[in-house]
């Protein structure tokens, strides 16, 4: 058993609304920023409207990431990231 329960059985690419914001842009945004998770989320609320999304329900939250980052990863999971998974 993992450490998070994913629900399954549902599409989980979908369309953005105004309160969908990416993991992993708001930690890169507070990270870059200096500020904290919430203020970076508020700060992205929007961005992602209309726009393809998975999204996870993990542990009963939603876990946004945008198509950008899903890429991005699965670029970096291609050209072999030297931790031996190719």
């Amino acid at each position: 058993m993992g450490i998070w329960k994913i629900e399954t059985g549902k599409d989980n690419i979908e369309f953005g609304n105004r309160s969908d914001v990416c993991y992993l842009c708001a930690r890169e945004k507070a990270a870059k920023e200096i500020i904290g998770p919430t203020e970076a989320a508020n700060k992205l609320k929007g961005l992602l409207e209309g726009k393809k999304l998975l999204k996870l329900t993990v542990s009963g939250t939603a876990l946004v990431i945008c198509m950008d980052h899903i890429h991005k990863l699965s670029a970096d999971n291609k050209e072999g990231n030297g931790d031996g998974a190719e």
